[in-house]
């Protein structure tokens, strides 16, 4: 399934290991540590909360085909490994892969540039929708673009999506245009945007 295909494709393209992820044998095991821990971490693009057990890590082109491996899972139309290798390679891209438990669930690849950056892609995969996983992401991309120095997030998203549209609306973002006939469907984008 799914699950097994994508724990395959992180240990091809990933050589992760430190003190969140650690890659033993034939399982990826997402580790937790005690609150309050005093020493920085190992790697520093990974990231967690206290009690967190969904890390969520930035990764590089050398990951591009488990991002490939997650929005086969969460779109209609995915995107290809060699399209995400290139994305990732992009300066001002930053790629996030969000782990429950063992299991890798959801991507976001966003692009920071001249102080405003854009969610290019989130998503979560179906087996683990309806779990708060979309709204993590959200906002660890939201991070990611303060980090950046943005000072606003652009999104698009179709306008029957009425999910992200409710999600996208909770963090904050308000519609600021619309792309006529933007996806495959020929449905419109709405452009949604928050100031950071």
């Amino acid at each position: 399934g799914f699950i097994v295909n994508a724990e395959l494709r992180y240990r091809a393209y990933l050589n992760v290991r430190h003190d969140r992820f650690s890659i033993h044998q034939d399982a990826v095991t997402v580790e937790n540590h005690a609150m309050g821990q005093e020493t920085a971490p190992e790697n520093p693009a990974a990231s967690t909360r206290d009690g967190d057990l969904t890390p969520i890590a930035r990764f590089g082109p050398e990951a591009s085909g488990l991002f490939a491996a997650l929005h086969a899972d969460a779109f209609a139309h995915p995107w290809s490994e060699a399209a995400f290798e290139r994305l990732l390679a992009s300066s001002g891209v930053a790629g996030l892969v969000l782990h429950t438990g063992e299991t890798p669930a959801g991507l976001a690849v966003i692009r920071s540039v001249a102080g405003e950056s854009e969610v290019l892609t989130l998503g979560v995969i179906k087996a683990l929708r309806r779990c708060g996983l979309a709204r993590r992401l959200l906002e660890s991309v939201q991070d990611e673009a303060r980090k950046a120095g943005s000072a606003r997030l652009f999104l698009e998203v179709s306008e029957i999506n009425a999910p992200a549209i409710a999600l996208y609306c909770a963090a904050g973002f308000q519609a600021a245009g619309r792309r006529r006939a933007y996806y495959r469907d020929g449905r419109d984008a709405l452009v949604m945007a928050l100031t950071l």
